[in-house]
């Protein structure tokens, strides 16, 4: 056990994924004991929460902590950096737990300092090396920027704050998180041409102008983003969710490219594939029908953002534990997990849509095959969340990962 917390310590990921999937299966089984007349009544507040504040931070946290040391040759994580995280999600949980919404949003926000100190530290460290992290990475900034402000809209607890608020803090730091690491993973894991990469030809002045100018279109559309909170908070929501699918269409539509199938056959990259379209037709249905909100939100975040999740979890676990071999052939519990998972979704959309009669009761399914998909994630997964590797061999396995995806790369680009 204590050489588990040693490794958690410096891959957060190894104890933040497992309590994310702890956190996830109380957040949607509040509807199934509301269902089965285990709970009096039910809280969206608490389930939107529970899900986007506590379930999504714990990978977001888990990945961002475990994989920016390592894009910017800095320090590893600190066992009191990851028990504050640790520490502040489970503050979290208990306080929404107990009906206090505001003050999960307050502990939010301290969660978002926490990595906001985290990723200059490493930044400072960065300096001295010959590294730069990725451009897209800056989106995790832009993403904390409107978590915070989102929770002081909170605080002034005034109609139209409340209204642009709590959308902001939901999903204007998933999003923005989902853009940045999502279009610069997601080409190089569906084998795309690096559209997002500069060029090794470039002399320095060329590869800072490129940059300088992903910059600008980033925050560009950073501040349309953000404007739509804005714009909800005044009851426009078919303009609002126009201006989220606009800018991730653009966005992922030009890095992802999800018109074309994946050039890499694994499982998981399917998955990633499939979520990227989840989530852009979500929004896009919001856009359209935008009385039918809460049904194509669940389309993005079930279908499109948790699937993306157990995707990249599953990659991020096996291959740090070793197993990097597994992810190149379906196995029982990838194909479980995957198929539950849009099932639910599938499910959560008849609920909303077209069998409104039976609202709880598919709710209740909906949930049922969400804790599957997590219970499958644990069954292939658990096993190798204490495992490692040595440094060497992990440089050899992401070199090796970085010349599948060139070598597919090269093949789409011809």
């Amino acid at each position: 056990m204590r050489t588990y917390f040693r490794l958690a310590a410096a891959e957060p990921y190894r104890i933040l994924f497992p309590l994310g999937m702890l956190l996830g299966c109380v957040g949607v089984s509040h509807w199934a004991f509301l269902a089965w007349g285990w709970l009096e009544f039910g809280s969206g507040t608490y389930h939107a929460l529970t899900m986007t504040g506590l379930f999504m931070v714990c990978f977001i946290f888990g990945f961002l902590m475990t994989a920016l040391p390592r894009f910017s040759s800095s320090q590893s994580s600190t066992a009191w950096e990851m028990w504050s995280v640790v520490s502040l999600i489970v503050a979290a949980a208990i306080w929404g737990a107990l009906g206090h919404p505001h003050v999960v949003v307050i502990v939010g926000v301290a969660l978002w300092g926490v990595l906001a100190i985290f990723g200059v530290r490493r930044l400072m460290q960065k300096r001295k090396l010959p590294v730069t992290p990725p451009v897209e990475f800056i989106w995790i900034t832009l993403g904390v920027v409107q978590g915070m402000v989102g929770g002081v809209l909170l605080s002034l607890h005034q109609p139209w704050a409340t209204a642009a608020g709590m959308p902001m803090v939901q999903q204007g730091f998933l999003l923005s998180v989902v853009i940045g690491v999502g279009g610069f993973m997601a080409p190089r894991l569906l084998g795309r041409a690096f559209v997002t990469a500069v060029p090794n030809t470039l002399d320095p002045l060329q590869a800072r102008k490129s940059r300088m100018q992903r910059l600008i279109i980033y925050a560009l559309a950073a501040l349309i983003l953000m404007g739509s909170f804005l714009i909800e908070g005044t009851g426009e929501i078919r303009l609002a969710y126009g201006l989220r699918a606009l800018v991730l269409t653009a966005l992922l539509g030009y890095f992802v490219r999800p018109y074309i199938l994946p050039s890499v056959k694994d499982l998981y990259v399917w998955y990633v594939w499939l979520s990227v379209w989840f989530l852009l037709i979500g929004y896009l249905g919001v856009t359209i029908w935008p009385v039918y909100r809460v049904m194509w939100l669940h389309v993005s975040l079930l279908g499109g953002v948790c699937l993306m999740t157990f995707a990249v979890a599953s990659m991020v676990a096996l291959s740090h534990g070793g197993q990097a071999e597994r992810l190149k052939k379906p196995n029982a519990p990838m194909v479980l997990m995957g198929v539950a998972l849009i099932a639910a979704m599938g499910a959560r959309v008849l609920a909303d849509g077209y069998l409104v009669a039976y609202y709880f009761e598919l709710l209740a399914t909906a949930a049922v095959l969400w804790v599957l998909a997590a219970l499958s994630w644990f069954w292939m997964v658990g096993p190798y969340l204490g495992a490692s590797i040595s440094a060497r061999q992990m440089e050899i396995q992401h070199e090796q990962a970085k010349a599948r995806a060139a070598a597919q790369a090269q093949k789409f680009r011809l």
